[in-house]
């Protein structure tokens, strides 16, 4: 599958000192690049809006995969997505393998953050961006024949006049800056 052509999203929890913190994941399944990983309302206007900010970034996914959630099955989010232009495919009730690829996801994040001292929501966006940095730029991945998603996602591109990007957006919050300032003199 190339990239591009469908775009997995799915909620899931992260609990910070007994406190449960909402994350939306979005994942391409050409690239298993990871678009988005942020923290989010449950509601389809803002998954919608985020949905929207991915496309003006990446270009247009011809679906959008989801689970049967609220947010995604109310008639706000199904006439956003028309008029944005996607199809919808969603999975079946209690059925997360249809939606794999977000769920495996969701596994190796939590698993990566596991080991570390987490005890604010900013070092828990801390920790959100070093994992996708570390994901999406230095992780190969076995079904991508070794490659990492960014690899993955940019020779695959076909001439269609979708808006893609040369150099994919990276604010300074995707990655450790400290690593890249200049050492103190001795």
């Amino acid at each position: 599958m190339r990239p591009n052509q469908i775009w997995a999203l799915d909620f899931t929890d992260v609990n910070i000192g007994g406190s449960a913190h909402l994350l939306i994941g979005v994942i391409d399944h050409g690239s298993r690049k990871n678009l988005a990983l942020s923290f989010i309302d449950k509601s389809a206007g803002s998954v919608l809006q985020l949905i929207k900010s991915l496309v003006a970034a990446f270009g247009k996914p011809k679906a959008v995969r989801t689970d049967n959630d609220g947010a995604f099955v109310s008639e706000e989010f199904e006439a956003g997505l028309k008029s944005l232009g996607n199809r919808h495919q969603k999975s079946d009730p209690h059925a997360p393998w249809q939606n794999g690829r977000i769920e495996r996801f969701f596994g190796t994040f939590k698993s990566a953050i596991r080991h570390i001292q987490i005890d604010t929501k900013a070092a828990l966006q801390q920790a959100i961006d070093e994992f996708r940095f570390h994901y999406n730029h230095i992780q190969p991945d076995q079904n991508l024949g070794s490659r990492t998603p960014e690899m993955a996602w940019i020779p695959k591109f076909d001439s269609s006049p979708q808006r893609i990007p040369l150099f994919l957006p990276c604010t300074p919050n995707e990655i450790n800056v400290s690593l890249f300032k200049n050492p103190k003199p001795a």
